[in-house]
């Protein structure tokens, strides 16, 4: 992308890399729209790369070129943007796919100095978001009482 910084010393301009095989499957296009107005500046216009179901990093803004490497390519958001899977690796792995999330909006509302809820008396709806990234959601469940038992949520 067009977007830079000084890390290290040096000035880095924001690349990602992206395997043919993960380009190709479907979740992965190049925006210049967005419900059919031009892309502004703040949402990478001219043209962003935009790969869905994955961290935000990996979807370029202010595109200015894709290149195709044999072998792979590894700069430095790829460092900045990957873990160890265990202490003792060598290697780090990219982020890439978001994991599934959930999300509950508690019934009542907080007592203002302690944060305790207040609910009123009765049976509550309880609200609240889920998403998984590049894969569809089967399901959701809920628990009232710590995991100790489970129950189905309804999708709408």
């Amino acid at each position: 992308g067009a977007d830079r910084g000084v890390e290290g010393g040096k000035v880095q301009y924001f690349q990602r890399s992206l395997s043919i095989e993960d380009a190709m499957n479907g979740h992965v296009l190049l925006a210049y729209q967005m419900n059919g107005v031009d892309l502004t500046p703040a949402h990478g216009a001219p043209l962003r790369l935009i790969v869905a179901g994955w961290y935000g990093m990996a979807s370029v803004k202010w595109l200015t070129s894709i290149e195709i490497v044999e072998g792979g390519w590894w700069g430095h958001q790829m460092e900045a943007y990957s873990f160890r899977q265990a202490e003792e690796d060598t290697g780090r792995v990219p982020l890439t796919r978001l994991p599934v999330r959930a999300l509950m909006a508690p019934p009542g509302c907080p007592e203002f100095f302690s944060r305790t809820r207040v609910v009123a008396p009765g049976a509550q709806r309880i609200t609240g978001k889920a998403w998984a990234g590049a894969v569809a959601l089967d399901r959701v469940e809920f628990s009232y009482d710590g995991g100790a038992s489970w129950m189905q949520a309804e999708l709408m």
